[in-house]
């Protein structure tokens, strides 16, 4: 071969060398910015430090917080430093990760350094304790998912799902998301063996194929949060917002007509931790005598209330309404109504009228109660209600109650001259002593205020039937003042003008009694 060929070749392997590389180099170039980001503008001159918030409160060792670093210029605008702050601390009782997350070591107080902006600013921190508690699902873990997308509408948390796996959207389910993380695919989502082999965490991480590309990285404090949860045993933190979330699952299993039964567990410890410290046979014989779902409602009502008491039977009962109402079919709805009404001491032979007003109110989910021809007043009810309580105290409301004019036209009128009687005759004030003294409408329409739900958001305290007996105050003065009115009116148009002297001094005397002088 000429040696002019050799040269050309070797020029040109070198040239395409030199091209490939300097391609390689440009490719990173766009890389690197394409990571970085566009360059930023230039900062004007920083003439102070802003931190938001201004102090820190940590509870545990848990409780790691960042705070946001506000660099504020002389005209006052306001540039945000925090990704280029330095946080440092000399207090031993603090420790501050990678991430600019601050953590109490000990209790007592503390401060952190914050350097940005060539400024300086100290962070004020008290710690309340050193406790280390478990990490809770609910709390720690469900917002883990939201913060990175997994639970989003277009990740898992989308109407069907993603690849054969849905979350509930943004975690507004956290019993459902447990579920399916724990439990589904024969639990390999989660490996309490080796935490970081689980499923949940190799896909986040990319460690194995992810549509959703990397959203947690492996040495983040996300990721060892979810690591130590998994070491913990993973479970389920029965916190207020997994509870209700655990009874909405409830009522979709009712109805669809399956029979629920409710297991508790002592010592706060969910079924993974009782088997562990208790064994298998334990928890079998734990979920042998589980109560069905009503009995065990009646049963939170109970401790709730005097059983010993008819008023308490009413207010378990009135406990129980909606719930009960809410099984679709009508039979099983009064076969339901008529079992838990003999758990907690109600029945035909002793309490008939309650069994019978109960089983009205859950006889038609739609319309619980049929409305009485008259409609009773929310103060009135209110009033009954606490008169027929066992407040101490409440025998003076029943001698307020005589003057009151409008007593003698309300809907509950007849109730209440029932209550005076019994008053009257030196009787214990309860239930059944004015119950016994009503007819069957006026019966109907007692036990239907006993168990209304109109006085819900209100205690039945000796305070609220104080305000219902204002109220009714109120009216009757309202009443009589049109009524004074009214007859004046008709005096004048008769050109009787002593009568009509005369109503106007007593609405004159009524109006200093309603609205006395300085009030």
């Amino acid at each position: 071969m000429p040696k002019s060929s050799v040269v050309c070749v070797v020029l040109g392997v070198m040239t395409i060398a030199l091209w490939s590389g300097a391609g390689s180099v440009r490719a990173a170039s766009h890389a690197d910015m394409a990571e970085q980001g566009p360059a930023k503008p230039p900062l004007p001159a920083i003439d102070s430090l802003q931190l938001e918030p201004a102090t820190l409160s940590l509870a545990n060792l848990r409780d790691g917080r960042r705070v946001l670093v506000w660099g504020v210029a002389a005209d006052g605008r306001k540039f945000d430093l925090t990704a280029d702050a330095v946080f440092s601390t000399d207090s031993k009782n603090l420790t501050i990760d990678k991430e600019n997350y601050i953590y109490p070591a000990a209790a007592g107080e503390g401060a952190v350094n914050v350097t940005a902006g060539g400024k300086q600013a100290t962070l004020s921190v008290k710690m309340a304790g050193a406790e280390n508690p478990k990490i809770r699902f609910v709390r720690d873990v469900e917002p883990i998912l939201a913060q990175v997308g997994c639970n989003a509408g277009t990740c898992h948390g989308a109407l069907h799902g993603k690849n054969g796996f849905k979350l509930s959207l943004r975690g507004y389910d956290p019993a459902f998301d447990y579920e399916v993380l724990v439990h589904d695919l024969q639990g390999r989502r989660v490996n309490r063996v080796q935490p970081e082999m689980s499923l949940m965490l190799l896909k986040p991480t990319g460690a194995v194929p992810h549509e959703g590309r990397t959203v947690i990285k492996p040495d983040s404090r996300n990721y060892g949060m979810i690591v130590q949860w998994i070491k913990e045993g993973a479970n389920f933190d029965p916190d207020a917002a997994g509870a209700k979330a655990a009874e909405r699952s409830i009522q979709l299993l009712l109805e669809e007509g399956l029979e629920v039964r409710i297991m508790e567990l002592d010592g706060g410890l969910d079924p993974d931790e009782y088997c562990k410290e208790r064994g298998a046979d334990a928890y079998q014989e734990r979920l042998n005598g589980a109560k069905g779902y009503f009995h065990w409602l009646a049963d939170r009502a109970r401790s709730q209330y005097d059983l010993r008491t008819t008023e308490g039977r009413v207010a378990v009962l009135k406990f129980l309404v909606p719930a009960v109402q809410r099984i679709p079919d009508r039979l099983e709805r009064m076969q339901i109504a008529i079992e838990v009404a003999g758990y907690v001491g109600v029945d035909q032979a002793n309490q008939g009228v309650v069994l019978d007003a109960f089983k009205k109110s859950v006889a038609d989910s739609k319309e619980p109660m049929r409305q009485p021809a008259e409609v009773a007043r929310a103060d009135e009810k209110g009033l009954i209600n606490v008169l027929l309580s066992d407040l101490e105290g409440r025998g003076a409301l029943v001698a307020e109650l005589e003057p009151i004019e409008i007593l003698q036209r309300v809907a509950m009128r007849r109730i209440f001259q029932a209550v005076l009687a019994v008053h009257a005759a030196g009787l214990p004030l309860d239930y059944e002593a004015v119950n016994s003294r009503l007819e069957d409408a006026d019966q109907n329409l007692l036990a239907a205020t006993m168990m209304s739900g109109d006085a819900e958001g209100h205690d039945f305290t000796l305070e609220f039937g104080i305000q219902c007996l204002e109220s009714l105050r109120r009216s009757d003065n309202l009443h009589r003042r049109q009524e004074l009115k009214t007859r004046m009116k008709e005096a004048e148009r008769t050109g009787n003008m002593p009568e009509w002297t005369r109503l106007a001094q007593e609405l004159q005397r009524l109006e200093r009694r309603t609205h006395p002088a300085g009030a």
